[in-house]
């Protein structure tokens, strides 16, 4: 009787261990999905009306709020509660929107013209942008806009003053209601903002603060 016990004590108990031994096989081999990064694509070309107007390049600082300041790729439900953000969890920037940013106003500009920047063909002056949005905005569950929103300053290199500025609000539809379609969206949206904030400081009139005081 009592070896009859043992033995059936000793088939639950290797049982109970082959059981555990699968469900850490079963842990192991289950891997959480793959996080996407992206970046801005490469940057459309200049066109040559771009060159005559742009002239050289700029120097161009970007900054944005600390909450701004992630790879996350942030989104706001406009039917709920649009004053919450959200992060999509497999999707995310390789970088800060503010570091990418100034990359695409950067290489929008003539990054082959040796000369410094010029607007009107005056002396050099620097973008100083702070990013205020850079989000996806859902109206429905299935129904979504993307938003950059931006101050754009120039300065002048030399006496650092404010010689124009201008606010930017640029909105288009996403091309889908999901994380991918917030990274294109924003994307196209990021080039078509370096491209009119680069005309816009183009048309600007030029700084001549500095040729008046070596006179």
């Amino acid at each position: 009787m009592m070896k009859s016990r043992t033995r059936a004590r000793q088939i639950v108990l290797t049982a109970a261990a082959g059981l555990m031994a699968a469900a850490v096989l079963a842990a192991c081999s289950t891997t959480a999905p793959a996080i996407k990064r992206y970046d801005f694509g490469i940057p459309p070309a200049a066109s040559a009306d771009a060159a005559r107007t742009v002239g050289a390049n700029p120097e161009v600082t970007v900054g944005a709020p600390i909450w701004l300041d992630t790879p996350a790729v942030l989104y706001r439900l406009g039917y709920a509660d649009e004053s919450q953000l959200h992060a999509y969890a497999q999707t995310q920037w390789v970088a800060a929107p503010s570091r990418l940013l100034e990359q695409a106003l950067l290489a929008s500009s003539l990054k082959d013209d040796p000369r410094a920047c010029s607007a009107g063909g005056g002396p050099p002056v620097r973008l100083d942008v702070n990013l205020q949005e850079f989000s996806q905005a859902f109206d429905s569950p299935s129904d979504s806009h993307v938003v950059l929103r931006a101050k754009v300053r120039m300065l002048s290199t030399r006496t650092h003053a404010v010689l124009a500025q201008r606010q930017f609000d640029l909105r288009a539809a996403a091309p889908a209601s999901d994380g991918p379609g917030a990274v294109h969206g924003l994307r196209d949206l990021a080039h078509a903002f370096a491209a009119s904030a680069l005309a816009w400081a183009a048309s600007c009139p030029a700084d001549t603060s500095g040729a008046q005081s070596q006179r």
